[in-house]
């Protein structure tokens, strides 16, 4: 039974979203800096929706279609601090 669809929504992994004092949030990079494998970490703040096999709809906030979010060792990260992705 379908409850409901959601359509065009943002949504992201639920690993990248973070709970913290001020609420919900996600750390990302640009895309430049993802695509050049360095940048710094930018925390947004964000509610999240809907969670659903693995992936969180994103109501509403700071994020947007496109930005790319930190999955892995996001707990270790502070907003402004450097990183460099590594590829196995």
């Amino acid at each position: 039974m379908t409850v409901g669809t959601l359509h065009s929504a943002l949504a992201v992994p639920s690993v990248a979203l973070q709970h913290g004092a001020s609420g919900d949030f996600v750390l990302t990079l640009t895309a430049a800096e993802a695509r050049t494998g360095a940048g710094k970490v930018k925390l947004r703040h964000v509610v999240a929706g809907v969670v659903y096999n693995g992936v969180t709809v994103i109501q509403s906030g700071e994020l947007h279609a496109g930005d790319v979010v930190i999955v892995d060792g996001a707990g270790d990260l502070d907003d402004g601090g450097a990183v460099k992705i590594v590829k196995s």
